[in-house]
Parts: C-alpha cells; structure tokens; sequence
C-alpha cells in the first residue's frame, strides 16, 4: 500500500538566551516555532561556529516537529516532511545571531576587571532574535 507523504510546515518566531554560563561558554536557548499553532523547544548550546549552530537548531526543530506529527496508520508509522519557512533567511538570520551571541562572550571572556562584568552577562542574556513580529 503506498501513502502519499505529509508535510508540515515550520516557521521559526524568535529564539531567546534564557541563561548563559561562562565558565562553560552555554546558553540555554528558548525557540519558539509555529506549525498550525506556537511551540516552543529549549535547547542548550555551547557557542562556537555560528554556521554550525545555525543548521544544529534548524535541525533541532525539524526532528522535533517530525516528532510531533508522525502517525501511526494502524501497521507502520507514516513519514513527515517538514519544511522550514524561508530557509534561507532564517538561516542567515540564525547565523548573524549566533556570531552576536559569541562576539558578546568573548567579550565576556576578555573582561579583565569585576567592574561591568555582570551588566555583560546580563547583555548576553538579554539577546534575542525575533524573526516574526506576532500580532496580539
């Protein structure tokens, strides 16, 4: 019996840093995705390569919602394609944060004195990426 494949279709919102480690160079990420109605995942990344972290949380929410919407048909499970809305420029967007977020740890990093060490955390916490704009 051949089934025709179903797809779901995922447009990334914002992604928030919930908290930031220095000492282990994490920030624990709040992703909020839309897909027929608003998700969100948390996901803790070690930041580095922005490329990198780009396409893992893209790949991240693909499984997740992959996850979500499989069906069982009584025999096997039926397969989901999820499409990512505008790829591209979420990708870009994506990496442009990242390289933000991990120019503002090194910042933190850097930071030789006590002095405004906390309001630099407190900045890297703050950082968001807001890809949609939603309408209350």
């Amino acid at each position: 019996m051949e089934q025709s494949l179903k797809t779901a279709h995922v447009s990334l919102l914002k992604v928030i840093v919930k908290s930031f480690s220095p000492m282990d160079n994490m920030a624990v990420l709040g992703i909020f995705y839309e897909s027929n109605k608003s998700k969100q995942i948390t996901r803790t990344t070690k930041l580095g390569d922005a490329n990198v972290l780009a396409l893992q949380l893209m790949n991240e929410l693909i499984i997740s919602e992959k996850n979500n919407v499989l069906e069982f048909d009584g025999e096997s499970l039926i397969d989901v394609e999820v499409v990512v809305e505008n790829e591209q420029k979420t990708r870009a967007m994506l990496i442009d944060f990242f390289r933000t977020l991990h120019s503002k740890a090194q910042k933190i990093k850097n930071n030789k004195s006590s002095s405004g060490y906390l309001d630099l955390i407190r900045n890297l916490q703050r950082t968001e990426l807001r890809l949609y704009d939603q309408q209350d």
